[in-house]
């Protein structure tokens, strides 16, 4: 078998790298092993590669010269063949098998395949070929152009080239000169002249994402480029390549007519409103500048080959398992993970920056405008829309559970693509509208999908008095049959458990239930308040009944007569109109108070990003969260995690949080009088709230932390994969 070199290079692509280098273990093709050679990367990406310490190669490059990172790539590789793929790809699991067949013939000396672009609804590159000049078509059937005398040369795309190690050391490897850009395009060329064939394999596929660089502004934008190393190298590979087959007058003219030809683009996108009139300022000097650049290099300078490219070292081959199991791991939360103050939304996000931080692979699919993928914080996210061509016989005359059931289905059939694409190990669900319903029935055979159980439909409904119609009631037996489906269970807190035996009796009784407390990472902030005297005390969550906003309103106007120092914010949507006062609490509060002396210190603060809700926590002296009822409660975790102590209630999940009388207080639900009572205490004693803050956040780190809450669900997930292979 031989041997492969896969060289990464990466230049401040942290995450992109981490999801590419996870990819790799999922070849067919074993016999490799991997090099990644970093430019003058100043985010994240050492870190990255510590977590492959002992299983890969690492070089470093100075310089943002891809051409040169590439040769040091060559130059550390042992493989017979030396494969490259960008930091923002993904192979085709047969990818390799498919790249060494092609090496069965003994005259190639380089071999490709096709790329898909963004959205892996088109291909970037199927077959292709480069002129002298430059010119070249990627997107021709079939090429035989591998005439050492011809004027056309078959090429590869440089995220999915492959070379044989003798050939690259004969021609001298990359030509320095191109940092970016016809470098690969150029390699091919001087390979054929070499008398190699270069040929490209009708599948060996690449997945490429076309990530935003230091090159490129957004993965999407057919525009927005640094056109000045584009054009420069257009001119210089067209300077050097056409010796011998064009006249100097030849050649001057061609390469003006490929500057003139990019400033009537550039025209004809201002034109059209695609660019700015700024932007065309700056392309076209870019333009200029570049073909002054190019045209005086092509001619004068000499080429910038690397013929040291022999190495002494080992064939160090891959095996990620030798450093821990690696996984890849779908999360379904319609919310925006990185917006939505709490719930499903903030636990999520906070598993996903745990789990990435352990070197997994995370993908999270969301509820968007349109199908689309994107990274953020180092997460793949994948927003998808519901199907709405899914025709259900009778289902349609309930509404609300029709919509969720075309959701869940949409998300099924993109789970199915990223399984195919990354290979996901585990899928976990969340509860509230059954967005893996279909996932959990359709999958149960491929991989583990779990539910983790928070709020269901029915305890909602109960605590804000809802009117559970034939629609609800379908809805809730979508629940319940999603629960049943699942490959196991999740639970956040013992009493989630009762609810749901209570509510939905059978949903659960056959099932594996694991228990794991949610968690946050401790709060990074530190308190910016002055000592003026002033009491602050946080509400965070929607302001409405069923977090018993009622019941903070019932005392307000008492509480704020009685203590003219304290100064109360809510966070959280406080737009939606309560169903007894026809309004909203915001607007109540507004036309009920705004003449009294203390309207000023009561602070509607609305949805907040988390950066401003973190800094309310470490600012604030106590919080209160007064709900009617939570499954968990992970206001309470995150009021603990700023060494703040909470009013909260007797009821589910908060009761294993709060201690009452040590680390916090619990009141029967909707007791106004008791409420205030404790407020008073904490108001009046600012040495009893500190140590009860400080009570809280011991046991914060035990129990509740960011880093207990992943390492317990990764056990659950590990034995589930388990007992799947």
């Amino acid at each position: 078998m031989k041997t492969v070199s896969i060289v990464i290079c990466t230049y401040n692509r942290a995450p992109f790298l981490r999801r590419t280098l996870h990819s790799l273990k999922n070849l067919k093709y074993k016999n490799f092993e991997v090099i990644v050679v970093n430019g003058p990367s100043d985010d994240e990406t050492e870190s990255v590669l510590e977590q492959y310490k002992g299983l890969i190669k690492v070089g470093h490059n100075p310089e943002t010269n891809l051409s040169k990172s590439r040769n040091i790539g060559i130059k550390m590789s042992a493989g017979d063949i030396v494969a490259f793929i960008d930091d923002d790809a993904i192979p085709d699991e047969y990818w390799l098998n498919d790249i060494v067949e092609m090496y069965q013939d003994e005259e190639v000396g380089g071999a490709g395949g096709k790329v898909y672009g963004p959205g892996d609804d088109h291909f970037q590159f199927e077959n292709g070929y480069v002129d002298y000049w430059g010119d070249a078509d990627v997107h021709v059937l079939d090429s035989d152009y591998n005439d050492p005398n011809g004027t056309k040369f078959n090429m590869m795309l440089g995220t999915n080239c492959t070379f044989l190690r003798k050939a690259l050391l004969k021609v001298g490897g990359f030509d320095e000169y191109f940092e970016y850009f016809h470098d690969e395009s150029d390699l091919c060329l001087r390979v054929v002249k070499a008398g190699y064939k270069i040929k490209n394999h009708k599948r060996a596929y690449i997945h490429h994402e076309f990530a935003k660089s230091h090159i490129r502004e957004n993965t999407y934008d057919s525009f927005r480029f640094n056109w000045y190393p584009i054009i420069k190298n257009k001119v210089y590979f067209a300077m050097k390549n056409s010796v011998g087959y064009a006249t100097d007058v030849e050649r001057d003219i061609k390469v003006n007519w490929m500057r003139n030809m990019h400033l009537a683009l550039y025209k004809e996108w201002y034109d059209t409103g695609n660019i700015t009139g700024e932007e065309f300022v700056k392309f076209s000097k870019m333009c200029n500048d570049g073909f002054e650049k190019g045209y005086k290099d092509g001619k004068e300078l000499e080429r910038q080959f690397n013929f040291s490219l022999e190495n002494e070292e080992e064939f160090l081959l891959y095996s990620p398992d030798g450093n821990g199991e690696k996984y890849s791991i779908c999360l379904l939360c319609k919310d925006n993970i990185f917006k939505t103050l709490g719930g499903t939304a903030k636990y999520t996000y906070e598993m996903a920056k745990g789990f990435l931080k352990l070197g997994h692979d995370v993908h999270v699919i969301v509820q968007g405008e349109q199908d689309n993928d994107w990274m953020e914080d180092g997460i793949s996210v994948h927003s998808v829309v519901p199907d709405n061509n899914l025709t259900i016989e009778g289902l349609d005359q309930y509404p609300t559970t029709y919509a969720n059931v075309r959701y869940s289905y949409s998300v099924y059939r993109k789970i199915l693509k990223l399984i195919d694409k990354y290979h996901i190990d585990v899928v976990e669900s969340v509860l509230w509208d059954f967005e893996g319903l279909v996932a959990t029935r359709m999958l149960k055979e491929k991989l583990p999908v779990l539910v983790r159980l928070q709020s269901p439909l029915l305890k909602v409904a109960e605590t804000q008095h809802w009117n559970i119609n034939e629609d609800l009631k379908v809805f809730a037996d979508c629940e319940k049959q999603m629960m049943r489906e699942a490959t196991g269970i999740i639970a956040i807190s013992n009493h989630i458990i009762e609810t749901i035996n209570e509510l939905y009796p059978g949903a659960i009784e056959d099932q594996t239930i694991d228990k794991v407390y949610l968690g946050v990472d401790t709060n990074p902030c530190i308190s910016t308040r002055k000592d003026d005297g002033k009491v602050q005390i946080l509400y965070v969550g929607r302001l409405e009944r069923r977090k018993g906003i009622h019941t903070i309103f019932e005392i307000l106007p008492e509480l704020m007569k009685k203590h003219p120092e304290v100064e109360l914010h809510f966070i959280g949507n406080d737009t939606a109109p309560d169903e007894v006062l026809g309004m909203s609490y915001k607007e109540y509060f507004e036309k009920e108070y705004q003449n009294e002396p203390w309207y000023s210190n009561v602070k509607f603060l609305g949805m907040v990003d988390n950066d401003v809700k973190d800094q309310e926590y470490a600012d604030c002296d106590f919080s209160i969260a007064p709900s009617l009822y939570e499954s968990f409660g992970i206001i309470v975790i995150e009021a603990m995690s700023a060494r703040k102590t909470t009013i909260g209630c007797k009821i589910g999940g908060m009761q294993e949080l709060i201690d009452d009388g040590v680390n916090g207080y619990a009141i029967e639900v909707e007791n106004a009088k008791e409420l205030l009572g404790r407020m008073e205490l904490l108001i009046n004693d600012k040495k009893l709230r500190e140590q009860m803050g400080e009570k809280a956040y011991e046991k914060f780190e035990e129990l509740f932390s960011n880093e207990a809450m992943v390492k317990n669900t990764l056990t659950v997930y590990k034995k589930y994969i388990d007992e799947m292979k």
